[in-house]
């Protein structure tokens, strides 16, 4: 999509199972897509983007990754591959429920640590 606004109608009309989102897009960022979003089951999603700077915010909004560009390949395939098969996060939750600042952390940093060749 070219912008959010194309996202937010292309994730309402195709009803994809995993969405790859960029934070900073023309119109709506990443961001408020989510929040354009609200009313239906999100899919599950990653976010791409350029920048470490709102990778908290994005576990908060329930982000299931945050790649960094540029993309390695190897990285978006431990992403995918370790998506869950079964969307449980589909089951009832409509709506961006915050996960607390030390959840979000966690998540943070045991990606970041990857991210850098380091385990968790």
């Amino acid at each position: 999509c070219r912008n959010g606004r194309e996202a937010i109608r292309s994730i309402r009309t195709h009803k994809p199972d995993l969405v790859l989102l960029d934070i900073q897009m023309p119109g709506f960022d990443g961001f408020g897509v989510l929040q354009g979003l609200m009313d239906i089951d999100l899919p599950m999603i990653v976010f791409v983007t350029a920048f470490d700077r709102f990778a908290i915010e994005a576990f908060e909004a329930h982000a299931l990754d945050y790649l960094l560009k540029p993309v390695d390949d190897g990285r978006l395939a431990r992403a995918v591959l370790a998506l869950p098969a079964v969307q449980p996060h589909r089951c009832g939750v409509s709506r961006l429920q915050p996960a607390s600042g030390s959840e979000a952390r966690r998540a943070w940093s045991a990606r970041r640590a990857e991210h850098r060749g380091h385990p968790g």
